[in-house]
């Protein structure tokens, strides 16, 4: 071969080259679901403290991804429908929201409000509707959840603020920093399909002070770093992994949480899931008035215990001891003492032991 056609050759592979390598993705405001889809989920929180083992994947170019349920037994099966803010039993607090996540829980429903415009996506607030109780929560300062057009390397900062009165006097502020860069794009392997995507990595801190009269009285402070796969395809997110508190390695092996698409809403496994470990689910709804329901798993026959205390320790009301069946539970507190006597507005801890295993959650009375 001559040095000419040599070349002529090369250069035309250059040309070529672009066509031939799969393309980057983009996602704009315009590729989000449209009011009226329904998604299913696959959930799975870490209720152990250990952490749930996982590969996040590596950022970069081209990448492949993938979620299955048999690499994450215990979980649950969830949906979540986008439905017009309008339309919901908080319309008139959230004016400010057009694109509304609405999940339907056992006993109630939760919604997460947004903002969406050509070049944002800001979460303006959450809120919880049950039979008997409802709570709306309006954020002061927004989340910034997506920047469009959203492509490899974009990034951004954000700092978002929350307050919530838990009583005469009482406030408790949450503020939040975060860091966000898509770090990575190609495909996401699902049991719903295989998808183009974008990977995005978030590092955020999140403090929470309980202020009484104005002067602070507690504060804690915890960071975690998650990551979440966007489609472009009118799917959406197609699924996040969130670190354990405070981890500072970005390819973490162990999660708090794990979540996926696994197909349209309505089919679900034949067979109900089977409680495969011991888990204090989350407390619902969470800040609550006057009742909450809590809910939890046991793998095993066995003596549970779940008691409520108050911030200083002290025991409010035992709500469970005895020895119970495996599967899952549900017991309600309405806010009262062991003489069954109302207790004050605010923040309470619920602890649930079973042999030696030992979960405590907080819950927010707001009278």
């Amino acid at each position: 071969m001559s040095k000419k056609w040599y070349v002529f050759l090369n250069f035309t592979l250059l040309l070529l080259l672009p066509a031939l390598l799969p393309a980057q993705i983009t996602i704009n405001s315009s590729d989000l679901p449209v009011i009226g889809q329904n998604f299913s989920f696959y959930f799975v929180y870490d209720s152990t403290g250990q952490g749930i083992p996982v590969n996040v994947g590596s950022a970069g170019a081209n990448q492949t991804w993938s979620f299955d349920q048999s690499a994450y037994p215990g979980g649950f099966p969830g949906s979540v429908h986008v439905v017009d803010p309008t339309t919901t039993p908080f319309a008139s607090t959230f004016t400010n929201s057009n694109w509304c996540w609405e999940l339907p829980l056992d006993t109630a429903t939760s919604y997460i409000y947004f903002n969406v415009s050509s070049s944002i996506m800001e979460q303006v607030g959450m809120a919880w509707a049950s039979t008997d109780s409802s709570v709306a929560n309006p954020q002061e300062k927004p989340d910034t959840t997506l920047v469009f057009p959203l492509t490899f390397n974009t990034s951004w900062s954000f700092t978002s603020r929350d307050s919530f009165n838990l009583g005469p006097g009482l406030l408790l502020v949450t503020v939040v920093q975060s860091q966000v860069v898509v770090d990575g794009w190609g495909n996401v392997q699902l049991p719903a399909g295989t998808f183009p995507a974008l990977r995005t990595r978030e590092d955020r801190t999140t403090t929470q002070t309980v202020y009484f009269n104005g002067i602070p009285v507690a504060t804690e402070q915890w960071s975690n770093i998650s990551y979440q796969w966007l489609s472009n395809q009118g799917r959406g997110l197609l699924a996040t992994i969130t670190s354990l508190e405070n981890e500072t390695n970005p390819n973490f092996t162990k999660a708090e949480t794990v979540q996926f698409q696994v197909g349209p809403v309505g089919i679900q496994s034949e067979e109900p899931l089977l409680a495969k470990q011991f888990e204090l689910l989350p407390a619902y709804p969470n800040p609550f008035n006057p009742s909450t329901t809590i809910s939890y798993r046991l793998a095993v026959r066995s003596p549970v215990t779940i008691t409520v205390y108050s911030l200083l320790g002290q025991p409010v009301k035992t709500l469970v001891n005895g020895v119970q069946a495996p599967g899952e539970h549900r017991i309600q507190w309405d806010g009262t003492n062991t003489e069954g006597r109302p207790v004050a507005s605010g923040v309470y801890l619920v602890e649930m032991r079973a042999g030696s295993f030992q979960q405590i959650q907080k819950v927010i009375l707001n009278r």
